[in-house]
C-alpha cells in the first residue's frame, strides 16, 4: 500500500530524530566541572585570655618565653584561633585532603611582622568529618571543616607582639618587674586549598589581644 505524498515529511523527521536520540546516547557525557564557588573560609573564635610574655631568669637559667603557663613560666601554653572551611554549594564534597595553606597573624598597621604558621592535616579538628586514617573529607551542604591552631606572638622576624603594644602600667617588685599593656589589635588570615580539585578559600578577621610582660630577675 502507497502512502500519500504528504505523509513523506513527517517520516522523514521521525526518522531523522530518532536517529539524533539514538546517537545522542551514544555520546559519553561531557566531564563533570564544579561550579567556581564552593567552599567559604569563616572566622569561629579565639582565646579570651591574657597573652603572657616572661623574660629573666627561672631559678639560675636564663630563659626568654611567650604565652607562657603562669604556674611554669617556661613552658609554653598556646594562644587558640579557630577557623573554618564551609561547604556552600548544594553537593556534597568526598575526598583526600591535601591540605596546604598556612595561618598569618600581625599587628594590625603592621603587614610585615607577622608571625606565620603552617596548616597541617593535625590542626583539623575531631568531628569535622574528616577520617584522619585515610585523609578523606566528607563535606556536606553547609557543613564545616574546622581548623585549630596554636598561634605564636613572636613575628618571623623575631619581635614579641608586645613591643607594639602601648603600656599601660608597670609594677616593679622584689623579684619580678610586670608591664600591663593597653589591648592590641591584631590580624589573623587564614589561606588554604583543602582539596586539589576545588578552590582554595581565604578570610581575614581583626580582633583585640591583651598582653602581659613579666620580667624575673635574677636571684641574689
Amino acid at each position: 500500500m502507497r502512502l500519500p505524498l504528504r505523509h513523506f515529511p513527517f517520516i522523514v523527521s521521525f526518522v531523522l530524530l530518532s536517529s539524533v536520540i539514538f546517537l545522542s546516547c551514544e555520546d559519553p557525557l561531557p566531564p563533570y566541572i564544579p561550579p567556581q564557588k564552593n567552599l567559604q573560609g569563616i572566622f569561629v573564635s579565639h582565646d579570651e585570655t591574657t597573652v603572657l610574655f616572661a623574660t629573666g631568669y627561672w631559678g639560675s637559667t636564663p630563659f626568654t618565653s611567650y604565652d607562657y603557663d603562669p604556674i611554669k613560666p617556661e613552658t609554653f601554653r598556646g594562644y587558640t584561633v579557630t577557623f573554618g572551611i564551609k561547604n556552600i554549594y548544594e553537593e556534597t564534597f568526598q575526598g583526600k585532603v591535601n591540605i596546604q595553606g598556612k595561618i598569618e597573624i600581625w599587628p594590625e598597621g603592621f603587614p610585615d611582622d607577622k608571625s606565620t604558621l603552617s596548616i597541617t592535616k593535625e590542626m583539623i579538628m575531631t568531628g569535622s568529618s574528616f577520617d584522619p586514617i585515610t585523609s578523606v573529607a566528607t563535606m556536606n551542604p553547609n557543613s564545616v571543616l574546622y581548623i585549630e591552631s596554636k598561634v605564636k606572638f613572636q613575628t618571623d622576624n623575631g619581635k614579641f607582639f608586645n613591643q607594639f603594644a602601648a603600656v599601660e602600667n608597670i609594677q616593679d617588685g622584689k623579684w619580678t618587674k610586670s608591664i600591663y599593656y593597653r589591648p592590641l589589635s591584631v590580624v589573623a588570615r587564614m589561606s588554604v586549598q583543602l582539596f586539589d580539585n576545588l578552590e582554595p578559600v581565604s578570610i581575614e578577621q581583626k580582633f583585640f589581644i591583651t598582653f602581659q610582660a613579666r620580667y624575673y630577675k635574677e636571684p641574689a
